[in-house]
């Protein structure tokens, strides 16, 4: 419960930061903080009944937050305009994609809490690695293995797309999939926080050195240096 309510509260610093770096106006602005300090809201609802963080063993979460929203008012007193963007984007935060026929607005805000919402998961999964950890709640269940890693999986973050989560087996799968939401940054930002903290480094860091993986970072780094200066 300590680790949700610590990252939200970053998630909440990450977006402000996103939404001032690029001049997010109103009320997508206003929409994407509260989204972010809500975005999580159903995680302290799913580990209660469920004993998990995990949607595909439990509850969708983004609609528990939406449920806790909703039953404890934490909305209420907010105009209109921004509790409606406020709303799509707590529900739509944690989809693979961010669907095609999202309206521009809720889409804004909902870009700024997905990227807030990765910039500070890679560093938090990273620093768990980084010590040596295989806790499989940090790390979507996957068996450690220093070696293996599922091919389809690599396969589709090289050729530019999301990873799928169903694939995960091994932790390698998991940092692969990692590398992969490079993809699914929206801003400028992001992609520039990514570089300049090193992450994409730590990532690789943790997977074997061979050539195909060398290929993979350097696809990864290329898309990043670009969406960089978008």
């Amino acid at each position: 419960m300590i680790l949700k309510h610590d990252h939200t509260m970053r998630v909440v610093e990450n977006a402000r930061k996103i939404t001032d770096a690029e001049d997010i106006p109103s009320p997508m602005r206003e929409a994407a903080l509260l989204a972010a300090v809500y975005h999580d809201a159903g995680r302290f609802i799913q580990y209660r009944d469920y004993g998990t963080f995990r949607d595909a063993e439990s509850a969708n979460h983004a609609r528990l937050s939406i449920r806790a929203i909703k039953n404890h008012g934490l909305l209420d007193g907010v105009p209109e305009p921004i509790r409606r963007l406020t709303v799509g984007a707590v529900a739509l935060h944690n989809v693979r994609a961010i669907p095609e026929k999202t309206t521009p607005a809720i889409r804004t805000a909902l870009s700024v809490v997905r990227d807030a919402d990765k910039l500070d998961i890679l560093p938090v999964i990273l620093d768990h690695c980084d010590q040596g950890g295989d806790n499989p709640v940090v790390m979507h269940g996957a068996t450690p293995d220093p070696y293996r890693f599922t091919p389809e999986l690599f396969e589709q973050i090289l050729s530019g797309r999301l990873g799928d989560y169903e694939l995960i087996r091994w932790t390698n799968d998991f940092l692969i999939l990692l590398a992969g939401w490079i993809y699914d940054l929206n801003h400028p930002y992001s992609c520039g926080r990514v570089l300049d903290d090193g992450l994409l480094d730590r990532i690789f860091a943790h997977l074997p050195e061979t050539t195909e993986f060398k290929t993979l970072r350097d696809s990864v780094t290329s898309h990043a240096m670009r969406k960089r200066r978008a």
